[in-house]
């Protein structure tokens, strides 16, 4: 169960920063390689939008909680916790806040921001 939490986290890593690794990839490459971006975009729209169905948690939090991971942890926040931590933290005391919850939700909020924001920038300017 190890390996299938630990593949989990990975891909939840890369989803949190591949809209962000697409901003290097050239045009003419993104163009190639046909990835459905407006179907990407929306997945990621909506993706904030299930944490309320599952108690403030995302999907993919759930099943490495349920394999068994975070053990000991808060679990709505596991994944911050352990793998953002290290992103957000150092943002937040350049801006001069500490790490608790309500700023740990600022951070998540503004990790999202980023996110639509580059989604798109590379769909209305970049492949346009």
């Amino acid at each position: 169960m190890k390996v299938v939490s630990v593949l989990i986290n990975i891909i939840h890593v890369a989803y949190m920063f591949a809209p962000f690794i697409l901003l290097f990839i050239p045009k003419v490459q993104l163009i190639k390689a046909k990835l459905p971006l407006k179907w990407i975009f929306l997945v990621y729209l909506l993706t904030p939008l299930h944490w309320p169905f599952l108690d403030n948690k995302c999907i993919l939090t759930v099943a490495s909680v349920k394999i068994g991971d975070y053990k000991g942890a808060d679990k709505s926040w596991a994944f911050t916790d352990k793998y953002l931590r290290p992103v957000y933290e150092p943002l937040l005391t350049i801006v001069g806040l500490g790490w608790n919850l309500k700023n740990k939700t600022k951070m998540t909020y503004a990790h999202w921001i980023l996110i639509f924001i580059t989604l798109w920038y590379i769909l209305c300017f970049k492949l346009n």
